[in-house]
């Protein structure tokens, strides 16, 4: 994810850093030029600094070619070494990184740091066994080693036990008190542990200790944004946005503090951000695809639910947003390979599968259906409003059966999804007038949180049109 790729890069930087010698001038946003006052800086220090502004704007490339610049014996130095791997591991390029820091270890088989270094190629490369052990064998040298702690405790918010997780940073805090990724660990632990005051307070001391840090302001907002105040979670993120603005997570708490100001134009703004920042991340378009539906701007919605169900496949919401809206334009092939790929991924959601077979009816035969009918009926029980509206589309029989038993029908989530899929098999058998008198039941039902009442909203309004003279 964005999120991890910026913490190797800013791995890279921290490394370089320290390797910039004393008499140096400190890292700038533009290259260094040599004050009178100053000591010129060394042709290793000034080719280090170059890295670094090759990292600034994510050339990797650059930043890469710029190591042969260096001398057969400074390359061969350990920090240099562990330099070289960072910025590898921030192109992307795992197996090189992981090599060469190997080498390393092999060299230097107590070496803290190229541990730590190994243990976040692991982790870009989901090998949570690698990533694991690497810490371990970092922590067995220096148990105090502060990004080895932070990173362990990471592990344990991820696997979401919050109790080692805040003892990993407690003996982070306790080592550096002062560091940054420790105080948002710690704060992030407490505020799981229902401890919103304590992490406040951590946070804001994180704020004032680092205020060119987006991060802190960025984890800060959560906490404003738990608490309901959601004008200083803003104001945290528009911070954060200033310091960062190609920050993925930046960009979608943003989208989510403002839907929740009901500032929706604003926050469908904030949510396109992050999906240009990062397209293969899923869940900014779970929002932009539903604001874009409820504002009526049903082709960027579908293209917002066509991402997503790309991006993630197993993400079945995203297949059935698609196969609403194809069912809307009456592209019915379409919608139906979009709800059999939902009901694929979520086979207890019957409902999928009896879209599926409506969209397949409006242009198979029934006789192509059955088979799919068939294997939908089997885990059903047969005195189920679903079991029943599946033997119907089946068998083209028993819609009094049905008709009876939505009438009776006291569950208004059943009765609405029930009566729209009859309103559905009287439309495609010609029987318009019942079809009819089906869609106003549904409607009736004012099951707004169903697909099949959106559905049938748009379906009874696109008939209202086609009414009119």
């Amino acid at each position: 994810m964005l999120r991890q790729k910026c913490f190797w890069i800013a791995l890279a930087a921290i490394i370089l850093a320290s390797l910039i010698s004393c008499g140096s001038q400190p890292p700038a946003e533009k290259p260094l030029l040599p004050a009178e006052e100053t000591v010129p800086l060394s042709e290793k220090d000034r080719i280090l600094n170059e890295i670094l502004q090759c990292l600034r704007k994510g050339d990797f490339d650059g930043a890469l070619a710029l190591f042969d610049q260096l001398s057969a014996e400074e390359v061969g130095q350990s920090d240099i070494v562990m330099l070289k791997s960072s910025v590898l591991l921030s192109a992307g390029r795992l197996p090189a990184a992981k090599t060469l820091i190997n080498e390393l270890i092999t060299a230097e088989p107590e070496n803290v740091e190229a541990y730590f270094v190994l243990s976040s190629i692991e982790a870009a490369a989901r090998n949570d066994r690698g990533q694991r052990a690497a810490l371990d064998n970092s922590l067995k040298l220096d148990p105090e080693h502060v990004k080895s702690l932070v990173s362990l405790g990471n592990i344990y918010l991820r696997n979401e036990s919050w109790s080692h997780a805040s003892a990993q940073f407690e003996k982070a805090l306790k080592r550096k008190p002062d560091d940054a990724a420790a105080l948002i660990g710690m704060s992030s632990a407490l505020r799981k542990q229902k401890q919103p005051d304590q992490a406040m307070e951590l946070m804001n001391r994180a704020v004032e200790l680092h205020p060119d840090n987006p991060q802190v302001y960025s984890v800060r907002s959560r906490l404003f944004r738990d608490a309901g105040l959601l004008s200083a979670a803003l104001s945290d993120l528009e911070a954060a946005e200033k310091l960062d603005g190609r920050d993925y997570w930046i960009a979608y708490d943003k989208g989510r503090t403002l839907l929740s100001m009901e500032k929706k134009p604003e926050a469908l703004a904030a949510f396109e951000k992050a999906n240009a920042v990062n397209p293969t991340e899923f869940v900014a378009y779970i929002f932009s695809a539903g604001i874009r539906t409820d504002a009526g701007d049903f082709d960027g919605a579908e293209k917002d639910y066509a991402a997503l169900t790309r991006v993630n496949p197993d993400y079945y919401y995203g297949f059935e947003g698609l196969g609403m809206l194809k069912m809307k334009k009456k592209e019915y092939r379409e919608a139906r390979d979009a709800f059999t790929a939902a009901y694929t991924k979520a086979s207890s959601e019957t409902g999928y599968a009896i879209l599926a077979a409506l969209c397949a009816l409006r242009g198979q035969s029934r006789f192509e259906v059955k088979p799919f009918l068939e294997n939908a009926m089997k885990p059903l029980k047969r005195d189920s409003l679903d079991y029943t509206v599946l033997r119907l589309l089946n068998d083209y029989s028993g819609d009094s059966e049905l008709s009876r038993k939505i009438q009776n029908e006291k569950d208004p989530y059943l009765k609405c999804r029930s009566a729209f899929y009859l309103a559905e098999y009287y439309d495609i058998i010609n029987k318009h007038a019942l079809a009819e008198t089906f869609y106003e039941i549904c409607k009736s039902t004012n099951r707004r949180d169903t697909i099949e009442w959106r559905l049938n909203e748009w379906i009874r309004e696109q008939r209202s049109m086609l009414a009119q003279p």
